[in-house]
This record gives structure tokens, C-alpha cells and sequence, in this order.
């Protein structure tokens, strides 16, 4: 099962449950400086609860360690909401990120293994260019 159309899905339903006004609790920051934390609407109800016990979002046992999360998801899932409404494997987002990471460098690899490398003087010649426009900042093409 793919992405679509659970996080479109997801972002609707949070959009109908966040109110006016938001209070975000900061846990941590990112590998990239992004905060990472959880957000709260009215009475102090954390919505990052609500769209998992929506089944609205999947909890990311890597980073979690909350047992109210886990609980919630299982209780989405026992009642076949949101993400949980169809059988079969459901791809949360890091899986995706992980298994198209993997396919592209197989790509990768695929592609430079069926390249035919240039013989010994192309590749003296490709070297001798490249050292020449590094040098003397000339542009380099294919001759």
C-alpha cells in the first residue's frame, strides 16, 4: 500500500480539528533544526494524540517512547480507523522513505555496472580536461 491517499486524508482531518489558536510544547530539535514536539489545542488536548487515535497518523516507535501513543494506535486499529480501515501491509512514511532510498540506489548502481568505461586514452584525455577547466575555469563538454 502506498502514501496516497492517507496523507492527504490526514491533513484534512487535522485541519477540521485544529482550533484558532495552538500551543506547541518544544521536545527536541532535528538533525536538520526542525522542533520537534506536540502540539495542543483547546483544554490542553494534544492533537498529535488525536490523529493517531484517529488513525489519522502512525506512530514512529524510533522516536516515541510514549505508551499513550502506542495505546491509541492500537485502538485505532482494533476499531479499522482511518489508515487502519483497509487489511493488508500498511507503508508508513519512514518505510517509503527507506524502501525509495534503497530502489534508487540499486538505480544507481544498475546504471554505472552496465556503463561501458572509457578505454585508457579517453580516460586520460576526460582527466587532462578536467584538470585543465579546474584550473583555468574553462568550460568542459563531451567532444
Amino acid at each position: 500500500m502506498g502514501q496516497r491517499p492517507w496523507g492527504q486524508e490526514s491533513r484534512d482531518y487535522l485541519r477540521r480539528i485544529i482550533p484558532q489558536q495552538i500551543n506547541l510544547r518544544e521536545h527536541d530539535r532535528d538533525r536538520y533544526g526542525r522542533i520537534v514536539g506536540e502540539v495542543f489545542g483547546h483544554a490542553g488536548q494534544s492533537l498529535n494524540l488525536a490523529l493517531v487515535e484517529a488513525g489519522q497518523a502512525a506512530v514512529y516507535p524510533r522516536y516515541c517512547r510514549e505508551s499513550r501513543y502506542f495505546e491509541a494506535q492500537e485502538r485505532a486499529r482494533a476499531a479499522r480507523r482511518g489508515i487502519w480501515e483497509q487489511d493488508g501491509e500498511h507503508q508508513t512514511p519512514w518505510t517509503w522513505r527507506r524502501v525509495r532510498q534503497f530502489l534508487l540506489a540499486i538505480t544507481r548502481s544498475d546504471a554505472n555496472r552496465h556503463s561501458k568505461p572509457f578505454p585508457k586514452k579517453q580516460q586520460r584525455d576526460r582527466r587532462d580536461r578536467r584538470h585543465d577547466a579546474e584550473h583555468h575555469k574553462i568550460a568542459v563538454g563531451p567532444r
